[in-house]
């Protein structure tokens, strides 16, 4: 957990499921992810099971407002190993969030555990160029634009014109001491991230069942 007054970034479980699969799925956010297919119910619980809890360089976390989920934020293309120290980041934010407190807070909650929690040096991002809210955003953050090339050294997410590239930097960074980063996710030297283990009730049913 990291948290800040009534704004907290929780690791996405099995609960948090379905609201990210409808999220995703609305079309006004739908048109700006990487991936715009619709995903049903077993395929987001597919994908959770077999792609991201086997995984060791993902993180993603559900935005909190108090008792209200609004958004996601994510980390993949983790690297500790090099004296680069970098991750790709992602956001998506219910709609009326948009260009809010809410999504600033949730970068800023974002940035304390990068750069505080993982002791990161670069963070980089790629933004469709018709989200202007998520560009002002990351611009308001102090991310700077970089050429696609440039992008290509941290992270894997294919190269394409209708994207715009940034890149966020721990000198550009300020801690704020505000923000506590439960001691569960104070993972400062290690090169692998504790994932959820599911239980058996989680595991989907055979298609024969």
């Amino acid at each position: 957990m990291i948290l800040n007054g009534k704004y907290r970034l929780d690791p996405i479980a099995v609960g948090d499921l379905e609201f990210a699969r409808t999220l995703r799925n609305t079309p006004c956010i739908n048109k700006y992810l990487s991936n715009t297919d619709n995903r049903s119910k077993e395929q987001q619980l597919n994908w959770y099971l077999n792609e991201y809890v086997p995984t060791a360089n993902q993180q993603r976390f559900v935005v909190m407002r108090k008792q209200e989920k609004i958004g996601f934020v994510s980390l993949s293309d983790i690297n500790l190993r090099n004296e680069e120290r970098s991750a790709y980041a992602g956001i998506f934010m219910s709609q009326k969030n948009w260009g809010s407190h809410a999504a600033d807070m949730s970068l800023a909650l974002l940035a304390e555990y990068v750069f505080r929690g993982l002791c990161l040096e670069t963070v980089v991002a790629r933004i469709i160029k018709e989200n202007k809210s998520t560009i002002n955003l990351a611009r308001r953050m102090g991310c700077i634009e970089i050429t696609a090339q440039e992008f290509a050294k941290y992270s894997t997410p294919p190269i394409d014109g209708a994207f715009m590239y940034f890149k966020y930097l721990r000198t550009n960074w300020k801690e704020n001491a505000s923000i506590k980063i439960n001691a569960n996710h104070e993972l400062i030297n290690l090169a692998a991230f504790p994932k959820p283990v599911p239980d058996s009730s989680q595991i989907l049913p055979s298609s024969s069942a």
